[in-house]
């Protein structure tokens, strides 16, 4: 699952199979869900296929970035409310009836995590959020370094993306993939990786998961001319 047009690479892990079926249960529902994975592991675009499984109704689509994202609503200075309420209310106003995807959840301020839970408990927004998570959010909550009411109210559902490490059989489908991308994009022969080449792939714990990989491969492309990588 790496980042391409906003799709899923597909794999053949039993891992990936049942996140695949989820993700259609769960799409047509309104539930709110939290995506837990490593970096680069595809979340965004989990996210997003949950998104395309909504009902049609279920439109527009907001992408927030928890750790940096600008405000988009006004802020009015006779307000009795705060500023952080006023402009964080703006992305509810542009995403009625539709998705906000909330990235990078545990990197949301304390003070946006009040924010956030007084709109969704007393104002009931017609909005689902679905939200990407490190996992280190689980002892974040249980730390009380992020509210646990909060918590609980976006994960409605979630889903557990296993880092690469943990699903090795996916790497030769993945690695495959991208010397396809790779041919097609440079107009030139699809090259292969011998069996040896593999079984190093696999060896290797890859901490940069799916993007570390695609680098391998890319990588062994330029500086081995032969079709097959050894």
């Amino acid at each position: 699952m790496f980042i391409l047009d906003n799709s899923l690479i597909p794999r053949k892990s039993t891992d990936f199979r049942s996140i695949e079926q989820f993700i259609e249960k769960i799409g047509a529902t309104n539930a709110n869900v939290i995506i837990f994975g490593e970096i680069d592991m595809g979340m965004d675009q989990v996210a997003r296929e949950i998104y395309e499984h909504s009902s049609p109704t279920q439109k527009p689509i907001i992408v927030i970035e928890a750790g940096g994202a600008a405000y988009i609503g006004k802020h009015d200075p006779s307000s009795d409310r705060s500023v952080t309420y006023n402009r964080m209310k703006g992305y509810f106003a542009n995403a009625d009836g539709g998705t906000i995807i909330l990235k990078n959840l545990e990197l949301l301020t304390f003070d946006k995590q009040s924010v956030l839970l007084h709109i969704l408990e007393t104002e009931h927004p017609n909005v689902r959020i679905i939200c990407t998570a490190d996992p280190h959010l689980l002892q974040m909550v249980t730390d009380k370094e992020f509210r646990a009411n909060l918590f609980y109210l976006l994960r409605e559902s979630d889903i557990k993306i296993l880092p690469l490490r943990e699903v090795p059989e996916d790497i030769a489908g993945l690695a495959d993939f991208f010397l396809t991308h790779h041919a097609k994009n440079n107009d030139e022969p699809k090259k292969r990786l011998d069996a040896s080449a593999l079984k190093v792939l696999k060896i290797h714990q890859c901490p940069g998961n799916i993007r570390e990989l695609k680098n391998l491969v890319e990588r062994t492309i330029l500086v081995n001319g032969k079709p097959t990588l050894d």
